[in-house]
């Protein structure tokens, strides 16, 4: 945009010759006052904007540049790209832990107005406590005598020491490398930009960085604690304080992580050159075409969408890899997917077109008609999460609940700093310890930051939905819960049934209650205990075994309560995890299945969902019920989980005419929850049907 383009005007309409356009940014648009305000400028930029527009593709360096792009000119979508820019080797020097000692806050500005270098200005110039301490300003940058005069005096006028404000000019990459090692923090108050280079180099030297909230920064660092509105001198005051806290610098630190590597030389190579070497769009991206907005370019072509999964997948023991597995085979029927995964060993490709380990790539890649990010509440999914924090995309939010995904993963501060945010209050060490307790005691759910990077976030459960819907005045996607364990030949009818009590050792003569899934509290399994002590003293035959992984000290704890209670000969724990044959063979061997919940969000049982497949009688909680949008097979009780009345209910399927009765029931929920009807409508939630 800076050169005039006219002698470019007949290469770019040669259909025979590919033109890439480089984009930095459009901030001349956004003041124009600043940049335009001579009407040869300004009539030259226009027109250079309008050839602009003849282009065949388009890389951008950020993803808000591109936004940018395809709002200004209506570029289609699907020949914009975003390379990023890379941090030059020879600006990196970090090698060790960051200084406690650091006695300086740094600026990387220059001439130009919209840098705001102003603002930290005031703001250190402003503070007692940085005054006091001869905590230092330096600032970067090419400045005339006048313009650093004339900030001198505000700095002054602001109270501030003289002596305590430096400029420097001229510096080499290994000084700047070692000015950004020393400093307290890094701050980066520009009011537009299309990219902030300073961000990265910051992040990549160890340096903590504050940012003001234009877009092109927070992309780079999307952590609302570090930011602030380009004019709130009072927000970079405080920030700039907290940092005099060796124990902040470590915590901003863990929290703003290393997202310089996604800069690094080969990386926004590899992105640059994938995208210039792309294969050619079949139209020009121009809106003479008459499309405008965002276009799948699969779809627009009839082709099979094409998707990016980022999810863990079998061989990780997890219920969400086994889930992803199934589903995503079903709907490779309907689009071609490419998984992106932190899994290791040998994945059994029944779904993928490729398989390659979990980056950037996806979410960056505008080849792709979507990216879809599965999350769930382990550290199988902490890298999707940060990605789709991100770079966004849809996500499927397998967990209604992500509050010990929070503690355990990102830090009980980011955990209080996310709540206190969703509950407009500060919330302390002390809350957080009292809702995992409790977690009935929850008042929200932890998901503002999936919520807010999601394009669309689908969620399994009716109830979720509306909860969510409630809580953050958001809409969701609810996507019904699929069945996709396949019931083993082996164990299908009486006969099938028969045999599984062989193998477990269970004889005909006697009752026998299944809890499926891992052994945790939020289960309610000492109401399972009492349940099976109430049955026990009406005469029931009673045998009750918890099907799934458990730690030792949990399954010392149930048995010791069961030995209070009476039962304990009549009780069985799973060693370690269940294998697939064992755990069908529960399945088909038990008379009911009890699986209880003592919180209320709209959370879903994959085990629970195994047994209405299965046609297994259950006794569950209204909530848990409800959620699972359950037939008519699965009894409920209240959810304040009374071990009698489960007791009554299980009596009354004791004395039914067993599962045979409701087989038309079973057949009908397995036809409107099968991985099929799931693919489909996962499609038509992304509007790519």
């Amino acid at each position: 945009m800076t050169h005039p383009q006219h002698a470019l005007r007949n290469a770019l309409a040669d259909p025979t010759i590919r033109s890439v356009a480089i984009v930095y940014d459009f901030i001349p648009l956004e003041f124009p006052n600043n940049y335009l305000a001579d009407a040869t400028i300004r009539k030259e930029y226009l027109n250079n904007l309008a050839i602009l527009s003849d282009y065949d593709r388009f890389i951008s360096i950020s993803e808000f540049t591109s936004r940018e792009l395809q709002g200004t000119l209506g570029i289609l979508p699907r020949v914009c790209h975003v390379s990023g820019v890379a941090v030059r080797d020879s600006v990196i020097r970090y090698s060790g832990s960051h200084p406690t000692n650091a006695r300086y806050c740094l600026v990387i500005g220059g001439g130009d107005k919209r840098k705001n270098v102003e603002l930290p200005i005031c703001a250190h110039a402003s503070s007692t406590r940085l005054n006091s301490l001869k905590v230092e300003l330096k600032i970067v940058g090419n400045y005339s005598e006048d313009a650093i005069d004339s900030l001198r005096a505000l700095h002054l006028r602001k109270d501030g020491e003289p002596d305590l404000l430096q400029f420097i000019e001229g510096v080499s990459d290994a000084d700047l490398a070692s000015l950004y090692q020393n400093a307290l923090l890094t701050v980066c108050p520009s009011r537009a930009e299309g990219f902030s280079i300073p961000v990265v180099e910051a992040n990549a030297n160890g340096c903590p960085v504050i940012i003001s909230d234009c877009d092109a920064q927070t992309e780079l660092m999307p952590l609302p604690e570090y930011q602030f509105h380009p004019d709130d001198a009072g927000r970079v005051r405080a920030l700039m304080e907290s940092f005099l806290d060796p124990r902040a610098s470590a915590r901003a630190l863990a929290q703003q992580g290393s997202f310089w590597t996604r800069f690094d030389i080969a990386a926004v190579q590899q992105r640059f050159w994938t995208a210039l070497f792309a294969p050619p769009s079949e139209e020009r991206a121009s809106v003479a075409t008459g499309e405008r907005g965002a276009v799948s370019p699969h779809v627009a072509r009839e082709l099979k969408p094409r998707l990016a999964i980022a999810s863990p997948v079998p061989p990780d023991r997890s219920g969400v890899a086994d889930y992803t597995m199934a589903t995503m085979t079903a709907l490779a029927k309907y689009a071609k997917l490419d998984l992106y995964t932190e899994t290791q060993g040998r994945i059994a490709n029944r779904a993928f077109v490729t398989i390659q380990p979990l980056s950037t790539e996806p979410y960056t890649n505008r080849n792709y008609d979507g990216v879809i990010s599965v999350l769930g509440n382990s550290h199988l999914h902490l890298e999707t999460f940060k990605l789709l924090l991100n770079y966004g995309g849809s996500s499927i939010a397998h967990d209604a609940r992500m509050l010990h995904f929070y503690v355990a993963l990102l830090g009980d501060d980011r955990a209080k700093a996310v709540a206190s945010r969703e509950l407009g209050r500060a919330v302390t060490s002390d809350d957080i310890q009292g809702w995992i307790a409790n977690q009935r005691s929850m008042p929200i759910l932890f998901l503002s930051e999936i919520l807010e990077a999601s394009q669309q976030t689908f969620v399994h459960s009716p109830t979720t939905k509306d909860i969510v819907k409630n809580l953050y005045g958001r809409e969701t996607v609810h996507l019904p819960f699929a069945t996709y364990r396949a019931q083993l030949p082996e164990f299908v009818g009486q006969l099938g049934r028969v045999r599984a009590r062989e193998l477990l050792g269970y004889s005909k003569s006697v009752r026998l209650l299944i809890c499926l899934g891992d052994l945790i509290a939020d289960k309610a399994l000492e109401e399972c205990l009492w349940t099976a002590s109430v049955l026990d003293g009406w005469g029931v035959p009673i045998r009750l075994a918890f099907v799934g992984n458990s730690h030792p000290d949990t399954t010392a704890y149930l048995q010791s309560v069961a030995d209070i209670l009476g039962i304990g000969d009549k009780i069985r724990f799973s060693q370690g995890m269940v294998d697939e044959r064992t755990y069908q063979a529960y399945l088909a061997a038990a008379d009911a299945a009890i699986q209880l919940r003592i919180y209320k969000f709209g959370g879903l049982s994959g085990a629970m969902l195994d047994g209405i497949a299965a046609g297994l009688p259950t006794i569950a909680n209204a909530h848990l019920a409800e959620a699972m949008e359950s037939p008519s097979y699965v009894k409920r009780i209240p959810d304040g989980l009374s071990p009698i009345l489960a007791a009554e209910k299980l009596m009354e399927i004791f004395e039914s005419d067993g599962r045979d009765s409701f087989e038309d029931e079973r057949r009908a929920f397995l036809q409107a929850h099968s991985v099929d009807t799931y693919a489909k409508r996962l499609l038509d939630g992304m509007g790519l049907t």
